[in-house]
């Protein structure tokens, strides 16, 4: 059969035009540098903590997050490994692994410390500092209370149990980021004696033995873009042991996000701002 010449043109220019278009929404998609995502948590200090940051980069990945550094200090953060967290049409998100020691935080001279930007080292050999949101470190302190068991299920909810290991007093607990996140994070915390108006009446009185269990959920409206951000808020007890000796013991509430391609263009033309 022969293919007339006109309607051999229309159908070479009708290609030309998809072809023209596809690379159109391609380029428009493509990030200049990669986009730090952020990261609200809450950290204890122990050695050998391993801090996750997550960030956009192009689905070819033709420029990538090398190293770290706090802010404009000479303290490096050296990634251990990088990890695709998830993969999008254009883009990809990924997950950098820092290993912290105790170098880092002696090098730091601090029991407590918050980061909220770092310097990174791009692989095309450009520098850039990124905003990552709030993480704060703070000193671990000794505890009589005992880690039993934990879970989470991909509905964004979890549970624990903690043991007594001593004779014990809660005082009173608090919750990292609750004045952002109260419509948020819904949780739970099961101190083995009744409420008066959904409240607790502190002191309470905890013997060698008891238990305590807690469970939470997170909870984030469809556009509220606060469901884009990763956290690893603590719900910390405070009070006194048998020793009267103070004591803070967290328990971790965490949440990490599922990203559609509306939410990556929302992040995208959030950080465009």
């Amino acid at each position: 059969m022969t293919i007339k010449k006109p309607v051999l043109l229309i159908g070479m220019a009708l290609v030309l035009v998809s072809l023209i278009g596809n690379y159109s929404v391609f380029a428009i998609n493509q990030l200049k540098s990669p986009i730090m995502l952020k990261h609200y948590y809450n950290f204890s200090v122990p050695s050998g903590l391993t801090l996750e940051l997550h960030y956009l980069v192009n689905r070819s990945e033709e420029m990538d997050i090398q190293y770290a550094t706090i802010g404009d200090s000479e303290i490096p953060l050296y990634s251990k490994e990088s990890w695709t967290y998830q993969t999008l049409r254009h883009h990809k998100v990924k997950t950098l692994y820092f290993q912290l020691d105790n170098h880092f935080f002696e090098d730091m001279k601090y029991d407590e410390m918050t980061i909220n930007q770092i310097r990174v080292f791009l692989t095309n050999g450009e520098s850039m500092v990124m905003d990552v949101g709030e993480i704060n470190f703070y000193k671990r302190e000794d505890s009589p209370l005992d880690f039993k068991s934990s879970g989470s299920s991909n509905d964004n909810s979890g549970f624990g149990t903690l043991s007594v290991e001593e004779n014990m007093n809660i005082e009173s607990y608090e919750v990292s980021f609750i004045n952002s996140l109260k419509n948020n994070i819904i949780y739970d915390l099961n101190l083995g004696e009744k409420k008066v108006d959904d409240q607790y009446s502190f002191p309470i009185s905890k013997e060698k033995g008891d238990i305590i269990s807690y469970q939470y959920h997170w909870k984030f409206k469809e556009d509220d873009p606060m469901r884009n951000h990763y956290y690893y808020t603590t719900l910390t007890l405070k009070g006194k042991d048998e020793s009267n000796t103070p004591y803070k013991h967290p328990i971790t509430m965490d949440y990490r996000p599922y990203f559609t391609e509306k939410d990556v263009k929302e992040i995208i033309k959030e950080a465009k701002k």
